[in-house]
């Protein structure tokens, strides 16, 4: 049943261009994350990459509906770093949240970096927040650090976890 889902991936179509494509291509609704989140309460792992449909709207109610969200990959949505802080403050289970959108770390002003920066900081370290370029570096105090590095491990395990064809939820025994 819906009820008992725990991972979910609904990524959209690689390769928007933003000169010829308006996003047509992406199925995913804000409205599709709130029937998920009204029906998918336990859910763990959700990936809706490429999904630019999806705004901070549709996730706002699947943080709220979805308490045990662990991992949660988002790539190439339309978010602010205001956003990506929402999220963090928003979900007290989260380990993992990766995100890309227009704004791409290299050209991340400083004032952005250190909203991100304060925003993990929040979370003591729990969330690692990851790009289609890897993980993003965040300078944390070291207990905070030891914090990161934990869930660090538990992403690696859950990601090992993928290759196994016996596995049905990538996160069963680590969180």
């Amino acid at each position: 049943s819906l009820q008992e889902l725990r991972c979910l991936d609904l990524s959209g179509r690689f390769g928007y261009n933003p000169y010829t494509d308006d996003g047509g291509h992406s199925l995913l609704t804000d409205t599709g994350l709130t029937t998920i989140s009204n029906h998918c309460p336990k859910l763990q792992s959700l990936t809706i990459n490429h999904q630019r449909k999806c705004t901070m709207s549709g996730l706002r109610a699947l943080l709220q509906q979805c308490p045990d969200l662990v991992e949660l990959e988002a790539s190439d949505l339309r978010l602010e770093t205001h956003d990506v802080a929402e999220v963090l403050a928003t979900s007290h289970k989260l380990l993992y949240f990766l995100f890309d959108s227009d704004m791409q770390i290299p050209d991340t002003t400083i004032h952005d970096k250190t909203i991100l920066q304060n925003a993990v900081k929040r979370t003591k370290g729990r969330v690692v927040l990851g790009s289609m370029g890897g993980l993003r570096k965040i300078k944390l105090s070291r207990e905070h650090q030891r914090n990161q590095d934990d869930s660090k491990n538990k992403i690696e395990e859950a990601f090992q976890n993928n290759f196994d064809p016996k596995v049905y939820n990538i996160w069963d025994g680590i969180v």
